[in-house]
């Protein structure tokens, strides 16, 4: 899904979007949405303080049972990557789990320097 779609976002009924495309200008959705924009890279050198507010933020989202929209560039790395490291904290199971979770049925192309970045950050074994 487009997250700087505003119709397509409203008709789904988003209430929060989580943007973690540095590469794209913010989006400009709806004021009534949860906005949450915490721009990354696909690849190595993020800061890790921003990692885990991503996937602090994305964590807390789903445990809440908030509809929410976690966006990319192309919705093929970094938002799967940072689902599933939330996912894995909440169900306690491997990132790896998670991932095949997050990645189900859907098309992914996940950067593995972004995978050993968040490895590393929740402190899992590759």
């Amino acid at each position: 899904m487009d997250a700087r779609n505003r119709a397509s976002v409203l008709a789904f009924s988003i209430e929060a979007v989580v943007d973690l495309a540095i590469e794209e200008l913010p989006s400009p959705i709806s004021r009534e949405l949860l906005y949450f924009r915490i721009p990354l890279i696909d690849g190595c050198g993020n800061s890790q303080a921003h990692l885990k507010l991503a996937i602090d933020t994305i964590r807390h989202l789903i445990a809440s049972e908030t509809p929410t929209l976690i966006a990319c560039s192309a919705g093929l790395s970094r938002s799967p990557l940072l689902t599933a490291a939330a996912i894995a904290g909440i169900r306690h199971c491997s990132l790896n789990e998670a991932l095949k979770a997050a990645v189900a049925d859907a098309p992914s192309d996940v950067s593995t320097a972004l995978l050993m970045e968040i490895r590393r950050l929740i402190d899992e074994p590759a």
